[in-house]
């Protein structure tokens, strides 16, 4: 935990390239079958992927035919965007991960503190009823503050536009346990002398 502002970090992952911001011909000659409203409410994952891959590399790839790839090559199931699915998109673009489902907080905060952030499959807006799970984001870090401990994250929803951080608890109460966690390239073997 740091007691740094994750607000740094949230200004690098940027929110643009969300299906709002393309017109309606844009988005059916990408993906067919969805409208801007379905596609801006089944995106997460391909938004994260983005969002990730913007933030590890400094370079933003399209967004629609990120899109187009995930539906294309069956990243998007019945029960959401599918974890290897995204972890093949990340790998296309520089970003070594792996999906993972016996994680903790303490094992995805590391990764954030290596400044690897990591996409989290929550709950749509972080409710504390129990739900787990068919949302994803992109978790940044958590600070502590002498109000309490936060986490900081970039949501790709509508909501998560306006909301970077919430109290520790709500957040880790919306986990599902599942994650993809990014990983530094490996370092190249040193030159021989």
């Amino acid at each position: 935990m740091s007691d740094e502002p994750a607000s740094g970090i949230i200004a690098v992952v940027r929110r643009e390239q969300h299906p709002d911001e393309y017109s309606d011909a844009q988005v059916d000659a990408a993906v067919p079958d969805l409208d801007r409203w379905a596609l801006g409410n089944s995106s997460c994952g391909i938004a994260c992927v983005h969002m990730v891959v913007n933030l590890v590399t400094g370079e933003a790839p399209d967004y629609l035919e990120l899109v187009a790839r995930g539906f294309s090559t069956g990243g998007f199931g019945p029960s959401g965007w599918v974890h290897e699915a995204l972890v093949r998109l990340l790998d296309e673009h520089g970003v070594r991960s792996r999906a993972v489902a016996d994680c903790t907080p303490p094992d995805l905060l590391r990764a954030c503190s290596r400044g690897m952030p990591s996409i989290i499959s929550c709950t749509h807006t972080f409710p504390e009823d129990g739900r787990r799970g068919g949302h994803l984001v992109v978790l940044l870090g958590e600070r502590s503050t002498p109000t309490g401990t936060y986490v900081a994250f970039a949501d790709p929803s509508r909501w998560g536009a306006s909301h970077h951080e919430i109290e520790s608890a709500r957040f880790w109460a919306s986990w599902s346990g599942r994650a993809i966690i990014t990983e530094p390239m490996e370092e190249p073997a040193p030159c021989p002398r």
